[in-house]
């Protein structure tokens, strides 16, 4: 038997933080952890598949190009492509979803911007930097083509274009506001000539990979000034 004075110092064991949970507390905060964890790596291994498919459409085109040759690209079987997308069709849409996601999210942040038409000018400068990389403009191609021909793709191509043409009506509208941009404009028609602009743009880069955009950019200030009938001497003015 222990005596007294073992047993006085004896560290009493300190309680845990898991001692202290109830465990149906704990088994709910695993699965939450499972969940992200699995959450996280099916999002990773979606962009895996969606970065091989956008690769494969560029190369081969969108009817080209065969499930197969995505697997390969992805490097994964087809069954775990197949779990995450059924078709081609599902590819292509995830494509457009993502670009939609990035778009909005781009012109949310020129919306803190001082200068509108300078912001929009920068935005460009970006777009025509991503467009360098080999494929961008082709891709780009390829999913409108393919978007008049499938009702389908159609749908997904035009919700990418409405929420999008809103969000730039909305920073337009601020702009007028502010007294940075030709209060009289059409919003509407404005939006739809910087839509027809940057699409023309992308045309032309995929006829003529080696097209430098960079030296183009430049001339686009002034164009977008007019355009917009942007005021400098306003609040913008630099």
């Amino acid at each position: 038997m222990a005596s007294g004075i073992d047993t006085l110092q004896r560290p009493a064991r300190r309680p845990t933080m898991r001692m202290n949970i109830p465990s149906e507390t704990r088994q709910g905060v695993v699965v939450i952890q499972l969940r992200t964890a699995v959450g996280d790596a099916a999002g990773e291994r979606r962009r895996q598949i969606v970065t091989a498919a956008a690769a494969c459409f560029a190369r081969s085109g969108f009817h080209g190009a065969t499930m197969p040759e995505i697997c390969a690209e992805a490097s994964l079987s087809p069954g775990t492509v197949y779990r995450y997308f059924r078709s081609k069709e599902e590819l292509i849409e995830a494509i457009v979803e993502d670009d939609r996601a990035e778009s909005l999210s781009f012109l949310d942040a020129l919306a803190g911007e001082p200068d509108v038409a300078v912001a929009i000018a920068a935005a460009l400068d970006t777009a025509f930097a991503d467009l360098a990389e080999p494929g961008a403009a082709a891709l780009y191609v390829e999913v409108c083509a393919e978007a008049a021909r499938n009702p389908r793709v159609a749908a997904v191509v035009r919700r990418h274009d409405a929420s999008v043409s809103a969000a730039l009506t909305a920073l337009l509208r601020g702009a007028q506001e502010r007294g940075e941009i030709d209060p009289s404009l059409d919003l509407g028609a404005t939006v739809w000539l910087l839509n027809a602009l940057f699409d023309g743009v992308i045309v032309h880069k995929a006829l003529v990979p080696d097209l430098d955009l960079a030296a183009l950019a430049p001339s686009l200030r002034p164009v977008i000034d007019g355009l917009l009938g942007a005021n400098r001497t306003g609040p913008g003015a630099g």
